[in-house]
């Protein structure tokens, strides 16, 4: 195969990089004219494409985020949009993008996550499942009883974004992995989107919590972002729902694999829930990924870590990590003998806090002892990781 190069696309390739993406993602509605506004592509992101002798194989998009992880806002990388016409597929092209977008992120984010069509696809090139959902749907009226919940019902509009971004920090700091949005985020994939109403909940002159939802023509409404402040501003949104008991016949909303949903409804069995897997996430550098992480105050020692990495070959190794005050450092040692040996898809589903230390024994590739496996447990307890925004 010929050598290829990953490199962002320039205004003028703009249109062939929708071309791919419509022909991977949307084929049913039929090659587009591109002669119009839905030739643009998702500018939020860096549009790349990975060329072979000169030709477009492959593309994808980078994001450049930010996210909460175990109480603060750290960079993340995202990956989207990756699609490879027929006429060039199975011939090793989303490796070489994968890994030429890994050196990109090198040294610059700890973490990448994707939203997969194929959990079972990335595994092969390291990701792993970040996360699990909720997805509740049941009819409206189930969600009367939170229509007395306090706080006022107002709908929103592009430019009420700022009165809504507490809301989101706020819930971050207890569900990781939000993104912490800026205005262009807002805009674009909130509320400019066509088909989504947006409504906020406000106390005291402060919003405390919003859903954005939209209604198809099944009389199905499809609640795909939420957040709030505290409790009371979920019951008042859970209630402004059930208002919509004359117009739609089911409700679908998506929660943390944790969420109480049947312990708030009165009659559960009205509720149908299914998990569903959520992102995935990847390590960049083990370096980086050990030393990014936010430990607990009371942490502290050392343990040393036998890494397995088969697409990046900088993570394949020995390393030390020392753990004190709340800061990890980490280096290569590749001399050491490893208190622990894991596979990059474990390690980072345990700093991610996906996994607890007993499950990752179990379950996933973490191999250990005893004595070990309780030092890691209190280092990196198990978190609830519930992204609120798909990109």
């Amino acid at each position: 195969m010929s050598r290829t190069e990953l490199r962002p696309l320039s205004a003028d390739r703009q249109v062939d990089f929708q071309r791919v993406v419509d022909y991977a993602f949307d084929a049913a509605a039929g090659p587009p004219s591109y002669d119009g506004p839905e030739s643009t592509p998702d500018l939020l992101g860096t549009q790349l494409g990975l060329f072979a002798d000169g030709t477009l194989r492959t593309v994808c998009t980078h994001y450049e985020l930010t996210v909460s992880h175990r109480g603060e806002w750290v960079p993340m990388a995202g990956l989207a949009g990756l699609a490879t016409l027929p006429e060039h597929r199975r011939e090793g092209y989303v490796r070489d993008l994968l890994s030429a977008s890994l050196e990109r992120w090198r040294n610059e984010f700890a973490f990448v996550a994707l939203w997969p069509f194929d959990y079972g696809y990335y595994e092969q090139f390291g990701w792993a499942m970040g996360c699990t959902l909720m997805e509740y749907t049941c009819p409206p009226e189930t969600l009367a009883f939170a229509r007395d919940s306090p706080g006022q019902l107002e709908r929103l509009t592009p430019d009420d974004w700022k009165r809504l971004q507490h809301v989101v920090e706020t819930y971050g700091m207890e569900y990781d992995f939000t993104v912490q949005r800026d205005e262009s985020w807002w805009r674009r994939r909130i509320f400019d989107t066509g088909d989504r109403y947006v409504y906020g909940i406000e106390r005291d002159g402060q919003f405390h919590g919003y859903v954005g939802y939209s209604i198809d023509d099944e009389s199905r409404m499809k609640v795909l972002y939420n957040a709030f402040t505290d409790h009371e501003a979920f019951r008042g949104l859970l209630g402004l729902l059930s208002n919509h008991d004359s117009q739609v016949e089911t409700v679908t909303l998506y929660r943390p694999a944790e969420s109480s949903l049947l312990d708030m409804v009165p009659d559960p069995k009205a509720v149908d829930c299914e998990v569903r897997p959520g992102m995935m996430v990847r390590v960049v550098s083990v370096i980086d990924a050990l030393e990014t992480v936010p430990y607990p105050e009371e942490a502290t020692g050392t343990l040393t870590f036998a890494v397995t990495d088969e697409t990046a070959a900088w993570n394949n190794g020995t390393f030390e990590l020392t753990v004190s005050d709340g800061t990890g450092v980490c280096r290569r040692v590749d001399d050491a003998t490893p208190d622990l040996r894991v596979d990059i898809e474990t390690l980072a589903q345990l700093v991610v806090g996906y996994h607890a230390v007993p499950e990752a024994r179990k379950l996933a590739g973490l191999e250990t002892d005893d004595e070990s496996a309780t030092r890691l447990a209190r280092w990196l307890p198990p978190r609830t990781v519930s992204p609120i925004d798909n990109f």
